[in-house]
């Protein structure tokens, strides 16, 4: 997520790119500020399945961090951004966002497809952008997902732990 990790465009002169480029930035960008108008809004509703959305995002932001360290994996040769490059952190987060909320919140399938390309999107757009390799992508996208379906099975025992007290 570029507004919360870094720039996208930090070298990018959109005007220079072809068409496709320009449209993954730019799509890449709104996915990134939709995921932060929904992270506010879900603090701003406070239940408690959304409650521990935050907590999951700011523990597989860690997580991240983490494998990026191990790994320390470069990013691709023209990027302009610092740190590492496997898993991709925005994928990954965006990843963990969808999963989590298919699997706690009650919405329809349509509104699950919307969160499948979410994910796809940020990950056409880091690879397009030249910032992720495929590789770091689609880890990100795998880890992501896994992280989600976790937490999101720990937050519905929790639930069901407290009902039944």
């Amino acid at each position: 997520m570029s507004i919360l990790f870094e720039d996208q465009l930090c070298c990018t002169d959109l005007s220079a790119l072809e068409l496709p480029v320009a449209a993954a930035a730019v799509l890449g960008n709104v996915v990134d500020c939709g995921v932060v108008v929904w992270l506010l809004s879900l603090i701003w509703f406070r239940t408690w399945p959304r409650a521990l959305l935050v907590v999951g995002f700011a523990v597989n932001l860690g997580l991240n961090q983490l494998l990026k360290y191990l790994f320390a994996s470069p990013r691709p040769a023209g990027s302009c951004l610092a740190g590492f490059d496997f898993p991709s952190g925005e994928v990954q987060t965006i990843a963990y966002l969808a999963v989590y909320t298919a699997l706690t919140s009650r919405i329809g399938v349509f509104n699950r497809w919307i969160l499948a390309f979410a994910v796809i999107a940020e990950a056409v757009s880091r690879v397009a952008l030249g910032h992720h390799t495929i590789p770091a992508a689609v880890a990100g996208g795998i880890l992501g997902g896994l992280f989600g379906l976790g937490w999101a099975l720990l937050v519905r025992r929790r639930r069901h732990k407290n009902e039944d007290s």
